[in-house]
């Protein structure tokens, strides 16, 4: 995943400093490895909330035979992602409330640190199921509540990137692993892994990652 991300630098750089440091600050705040590890490497990816398009790219550039799909509510981050990716995925601007039938029925759907911005993300994991074909696999990667350090410190980057317009969220919501598990449950998935990434893994932000699977 290394050799990606040098890949997705060289391609932020575009942006100048802006882009080179959004680039660096996500690769350092966020253990993207993850998601390289546990999502498969061949089929249908959909990247649910996928911003400026630096996973869709990463898990692109990591396993070419994946078809990865970036979706988001917002048309400037995906123009900014069909920019710098736009040859690796194919980035659509997004309503998740309303049903979407010009997408194909996922192998695998992936969020990334975005359900804790939502007010209502049980409707996301829904809508991500309803595009997920059967037995395929959801991985979501969200902030976890403990130690109490990290999450502190990890509410003052949100504060901070609210403010400079960086992301844009409802009253941000971070959860337990035994909530977040909650959530996938009543959406509908089977849970297969939920746990809490350790200090070595988790960089400065309490990090948690799951597994779940399409039952039906």
């Amino acid at each position: 995943m290394r050799a990606a991300f040098d890949e997705v630098r060289r391609r932020a750089a575009r942006d100048g400093l802006r882009g080179r440091v959004r680039v660096w600050q996500r690769w350092t705040g966020t253990p993207y490895s993850v998601a390289g590890e546990l999502l498969p490497t061949a089929g249908t990816i959909l990247d649910l909330g996928c911003g400026f398009g630096m996973l869709s790219g990463l898990l692109a550039i990591h396993a070419p035979g994946r078809n990865l799909v970036g979706l988001d509510v917002d048309g400037a981050k995906i123009a900014r992602a069909r920019r710098l990716f736009g040859d690796l995925a194919r980035f659509e601007q997004v309503d998740f409330s309303a049903p979407v039938v010009d997408l194909p029925l996922a192998d695998a759907v992936v969020t990334w640190d975005v359900l804790h911005h939502l007010e209502d993300p049980l409707a996301l994991l829904r809508w991500a199921r309803a595009r997920l074909a059967a037995g395929g696999v959801l991985v979501v990667k969200e902030n976890d509540t403990v130690p109490l350090g990290k999450r502190l410190v990890a509410e003052a980057v949100e504060v901070v990137a609210l403010g400079l317009e960086v992301t844009a969220s409802a009253r941000v919501q971070f959860r337990s692993v035994a909530a977040w598990t909650e959530l996938l449950e009543a959406a509908g998935f089977d849970v297969e892994v939920a746990r809490h990434l350790p200090a070595r893994e988790g960089f400065f932000v309490p990090h948690s990652v799951f597994v779940a699977r399409n039952p039906r």
